[in-house]
């Protein structure tokens, strides 16, 4: 074969590549108009959602105190945890238990499921720690903010189409939030998805000394449902 028919065979193989990649995009394209679509009318959808759900726990507090009955919430299904005193000098088996929650770095935050061995890990780190049960509002704009994913090792911001590619029957970030919070049976796969949360020191700084514990007045320890408080700090 001569070199002119080597040159010309070479420029029909990078006109056919250009012509394949200008499809590939297109195709992409499109997908992400009509993911954004579809996010923005379920998006609408799930916030009426949320607004009959809490309208729904307000009414049952309504009628257990005229009941003179006292209301007990659902215990959570996760925490928030979030590193915020360094391990440096800690024992192996605190640091052990960090990594074993993927809290590598000062200031990540990580959800973990509420069971009883996940509360016991909590006791053993809880003056590194500040953890507690997450309002919706808040896991909101975490993820939007803050989320990523990794897919085979690569980080990756979280997208309509990534969440696509990863889920059945989720095609929206709205979504992965819904079955995220509701979902006790998808958390654990769903959790697993998501890569910790890399927060900022907390504007204002925190409340008296960091390293005591919150109910001597410091910031380590179990926050209960007010640790979003501090979360929102640091996003």
């Amino acid at each position: 074969m001569s070199n002119v028919d080597l040159i010309a065979k070479k420029e029909q193989y990078n006109l056919r590549m250009e012509e394949l990649q200008k499809k590939q995009q297109e195709q992409h394209l499109k997908r992400v108009e009509e993911n954004k679509k579809y996010a923005e009318k379920r998006t609408v959808e799930l916030l009426e959602t949320y607004k009959k759900i809490a309208l729904e726990q307000q009414l049952s507090e309504e009628r257990m105190q005229k009941e003179n009955k006292i209301y007990a919430p659902k215990d959570p299904h996760f925490y928030a945890v979030v590193l915020i005193k360094s391990p440096l000098r800690a024992s192996n088996k605190i640091k052990k238990t960090l990594e074993l929650f993927r809290l590598k770095h000062i200031n990540n935050c990580v959800l973990v499921k509420n069971n009883e061995s996940s509360r016991q890990m909590l006791q053993k780190i809880r003056n590194f720690v500040a953890y507690g049960e997450l309002k919706l509002k808040t896991l909101r704009e975490l993820i939007y903010k803050r989320g990523s994913c990794h897919i085979f090792s690569e980080k990756l911001n979280i997208t309509n189409e990534t969440l696509e590619d990863a889920f059945k029957n989720i095609r929206c970030i709205e979504e992965f939030i819904y079955e995220l919070y509701f979902n006790d049976e998808r958390f654990k796969e769903l959790n697993n998805f998501l890569n910790p949360f890399k927060l900022t020191p907390p504007k204002g700084g925190y409340k008296g000394r960091k390293a005591k514990d919150i109910i001597e007045g410091g910031a380590v320890g179990n926050h209960q449902d007010k640790i979003g408080e501090l979360i929102k700090k640091m996003i």
